[in-house]
């Protein structure tokens, strides 16, 4: 009926061709040095006396409004890995992750961090304060 045997839009690729090819290539690769770097980056953001105070607060909220733990937990997930994302967005966008593979990024970090010294309390400190234990 003289229609294009070309895909239908939703079926095409883009029309940029580098975001094709980024998103086939998956998130950035750290390595170890990238991610003590990531890490001390990070450690240093979360001393930050206004971060610390906003999380503290937000535990103590969410402590005082959810007395079941497991509502508790479900929680501290959902509302403080938002503001732990925001604190450490400009780190992690400086080693290629952002919104969408943020989690990667923190995976690779704690990959790197098993058995090693100084990297090991530094990522507790942080999957603690996930948590909502803030020390």
């Amino acid at each position: 009926f003289g229609r294009s045997s070309s895909p239908p839009p939703c079926a095409r690729s883009s029309n940029t061709p580098a975001l094709d090819t980024m998103a086939a290539a998956g998130p950035p690769q750290l390595s170890k040095d990238q991610a003590k770097e990531a890490l001390d980056e990070a450690i240093k953001v979360f001393e930050e006396p206004s971060n610390r105070e906003s999380l503290t607060l937000k535990v103590k909220e969410i402590n005082e409004k959810y007395t079941e733990p497991m509502e508790r937990q479900m929680n501290m997930m959902m509302q403080l890995l938002p503001m732990v994302q925001a604190m450490l967005k400009d780190t992690m966008v400086k080693y290629g992750f952002d919104e969408n593979n943020f989690m990667m990024g923190v995976m690779q970090i704690q990959m790197h961090a098993m058995g090693d010294a100084e990297m090991g309390p530094k990522t507790e400190k942080i999957m603690k304060a996930l948590k909502g234990e803030i020390a």
